[in-house]
């Protein structure tokens, strides 16, 4: 049996992602949260911008060209909200949908590539689901239902 909790999360408050474990330890605070964003605590300093550096090589982009890109979409909360047909002007470059959209599902596939797991840290995140790999929900411990239920967040169940 394995279970997972689903974020809802604003992108600004991702503070760092990677592919293996971080090593972050497992008191994430604010304070912890300000010093991987600030570049304070250097140990994570791969980890906040591998995402941003597979989007860059993804599309052929500079630091400045990649936060103009960043500034555009920040907004957005679904890949679907950009068009594929529709050409985006990015410093000099101009680039369909199609191919920014791409670069991004290359760098979350990477982020999951893993045989063992990611490590995402968030500031803040609000739960909106569980999901489990299990057969039924009589394999899902109770306290996991009762707060589901609490809450009124939806488990997806993920059989063998």
């Amino acid at each position: 049996m394995s279970f997972a909790v689903s974020f809802d999360c604003e992108k600004q408050n991702i503070a760092s992602a990677f592919y293996i474990d971080q090593y972050s330890g497992y008191k994430k605070n604010f304070s912890l949260f300000s010093k991987i964003i600030t570049g304070e605590d250097k140990k994570f300093v791969q980890y906040r911008q591998t995402v941003p550096d597979l989007i860059k090589t993804g599309l052929n982009l500079d630091d400045n060209e990649y936060i103009e890109l960043f500034n555009m979409f920040k907004s957005k909360k679904y890949l679907s909200q950009i068009s594929d047909n529709k050409m985006y002007k990015v410093g000099k470059k101009v680039l369909s949908g199609e191919k920014i959209k791409k670069a991004i599902v290359d760098a979350e596939n990477k982020l999951s590539s893993s045989l063992l797991y990611n490590e995402i840290n968030l500031y803040n995140p609000k739960i909106n689901a569980f999901a489990a790999k299990v057969n039924s929900l009589d394999e899902i411990p109770e306290d996991f239902l009762n707060f589901a239920h609490e809450y009124n967040l939806p488990i997806y169940i993920f059989g063998d």
